[in-house]
């Protein structure tokens, strides 16, 4: 039975507390609505200031549409980015393209070559769409712009919680795994520079966990209520009531907001194994399925569809076009589509805790790695 890494093809009021003795925010953000021209286009600003080396821009319809990010405009009206480059490119670069019902996110640079930023206008132009890819004008949509100081290279911290669904606390040995998992996380984080600070609370949502593009407000109202902006990591006991299914990001990148799909969603009883107990192996490959999981979420494709047609957008991973050469290739990258395995346990698996330069840099360049 093969085990597959599956992920989904998928805003809040600011959450710094009032106090003048704690230091500035890192990210800072604004929070508007908006409405698309007769065409269903529109134009949103960002204004890059000296020392901002990261934005995010995140789009919500408020009604029953979908929203998609169609260019990407520099100062002086530069065109950086044209999603007809992307939307049937055999490469990835951001499902932002590809239109979605919950929100549509742009996190830019992505790559070293993107970037960096020059102070000064940049524009990103969404488009509002029905639900066959028509363009629907007059829309109504939430915006909100998140900027992020340029801090050190590879040396941001990412707050994340680890969040349980009902009745996860009460399986034998779940919680042990799950500490176990992240504490791996937090290594395998630690070596491309990212200092995990996690955390563990509870939320109010049936185990039986739908996919991420599906959404659920307890995501959104859990996000509301924190105190600080944090990525999330739902631990259940399925997704999509499927038995196998490792995880699910809510986007690629996924947003630093609060919103029905800002969230990952793990199942503990595929990281368990066939049967569904934990061992040693599969608490280090439940870990590995954590950072792959939250690096979709960072910004991160596999560097190789399985079917070996598609590939990521950067220049030093591989583009093998075979399985036995992708896996000689890949197979012990953090991003591979899939777990390497010589037999039917977690205990035979390639150690999969490589990341590529590259890969690094789009993760320590989404705006939440502060």
């Amino acid at each position: 039975m093969t085990l597959l890494w599956l992920l989904a093809c998928t805003a809040p009021k600011d959450k710094v507390a009032n106090d003048p003795a704690k230091p500035a925010p890192v990210v800072s953000s604004d929070k508007y609505g908006a409405t698309s021209d007769r065409d269903g286009f529109l134009s949103i600003p960002v204004t890059v200031d000296d020392g901002v080396g990261v934005f995010q821009v995140v789009v919500k319809p408020t009604g029953r549409g979908l929203v998609s990010t169609e260019y990407l405009y520099g100062p002086g009206e530069t065109l950086v980015l044209d999603w007809e480059d992307w939307y049937d490119s055999s490469f990835s670069l951001t499902e932002s393209f590809y239109a979605a019902d919950i929100a549509t996110t742009l996190n830019w640079p992505v790559r070293a070559e993107d970037g960096p930023l020059e102070p000064g206008e940049y524009t990103v132009v969404i488009s509002t769409l029905d639900a066959r890819g028509n363009y629907v004008g007059k829309s109504d949509v939430i915006v909100e712009v998140l900027t992020r100081a340029e801090p050190a290279p590879a040396a941001g911290t990412l707050r994340t919680v680890i969040a349980y669904a009902n009745n996860v606390r009460d399986e034998p040995g779940v919680v042990e795994a799950v500490e176990g998992a992240v504490d791996y996380w937090v290594e395998l984080y630690a070596a491309v520079g990212i200092t995990l600070e996690p955390e563990y609370a509870d939320i109010d949502v049936d185990e039986q966990l739908p996919d991420t593009y599906v959404g659920l407000d307890e995501v959104a109202a859990f996000h509301e209520a924190q105190d600080e902006r944090t990525t999330l990591v739902v631990v259940g006991e399925r997704i999509a009531e499927d038995r196998w299914l490792y995880g699910e990001a809510g986007g690629i990148p996924g947003p630093y907001t609060a919103g029905e799909a800002s969230a990952v969603f793990v199942g503990w009883l595929a990281n368990a194994g066939a049967d569904a107990e934990f061992d040693d192996a599969d608490v280090l490959l439940f870990g590995e399925t954590l950072a792959h999981e939250v690096g979709h979420y960072l910004g991160l494709f596999h560097p190789v569809e399985d079917g070996w047609e598609y590939w990521d957008a950067l220049d030093d991973t591989s583009d093998c076009s075979a399985m036995g050469r992708c896996e000689s290739d890949l197979g012990a990258n953090l991003m591979f589509p899939y777990p390497v395995c010589t037999g039917g346990s977690a205990a035979t698996c390639l150690r999969q805790d490589e990341l590529s330069g590259g890969q690094a840099g789009v993760v320590n360049r989404y705006v939440g790695v502060e």
